[in-house]
């Protein structure tokens, strides 16, 4: 894996409290993923490589840049981890042209669906999943495909869709008309993974 933090904005703190990102990729399948996080700690650090590895999984090697907090919670994940030369941007340009590849597709997402920055997160995370089970590799295959060893079935959805659902909670089913169409609307904010579980998540 190599992985990477990108700040987002020191001095804008109003829209939201997560306002810093980690990216992780894995090199051998090519899953891409972006966390949202408070800070670069080393606990938000170490729950999002849990979070991208899953249960009983564990990275053969992670490769950052020389960050403390990369090595503290790769210490604690008992991972081989190696680091970047100190202001040598170009000894890590795998984890620098992920995270850039993140931001544009983010930056794209949020663009084509005409909601503002305010919802980066869910952005953020829906296009990585889109690019891991649309983008074809240069074997042809996906990074869905490489991971998981079956094709995605799911509905491939742009963020920001208009959509209707059917409500599940009795709030939400107290809000239809008896006498209505069955069905409340909504927008597509993307798919709610399980540690390698893909749900839908509709809000």
């Amino acid at each position: 894996l190599v992985a990477d933090h990108k700040i987002l904005n020191d001095t804008d703190h109003q829209s939201q409290y997560k306002m810093q990102a980690l990216i992780i990729l894995d090199l051998f399948t090519q899953w891409l993923q972006g966390y949202a996080v408070e800070s670069k700690s080393a606990r938000d650090t170490l729950m999002s490589f849990k979070t991208f590895l899953g249960p009983k999984v564990k990275a053969q090697h992670v490769y950052t840049d020389n960050a403390k907090e990369f090595a503290k919670a790769l210490r604690e994940l008992e991972t081989s981890h190696d680091t970047s030369t100190p202001h040598r941007s170009e000894t890590n340009g795998r984890a620098e042209r992920a995270v850039r590849r993140v931001i544009e597709g983010t930056t794209c997402a949020l663009d084509q669906s005409g909601l503002d920055e305010y919802w980066w997160d869910l952005a953020m995370s829906c296009y990585c999943f889109l690019r891991n089970v649309h983008d074809q590799l240069e074997d042809g295959k996906t990074a869905y495909q490489r991971r998981y060893k079956q094709d995605f079935v799911g509905p491939i959805l742009p963020f920001g869709l208009v959509v209707e659902y059917k409500p599940i909670s009795q709030k939400d089913k107290d809000r239809i008309h008896k006498m209505g169409r069955q069905v409340i609307p909504g927008i597509f904010v993307g798919y709610h993974q399980r540690e390698g579980l893909s749900l839908i998540h509709i809000s």
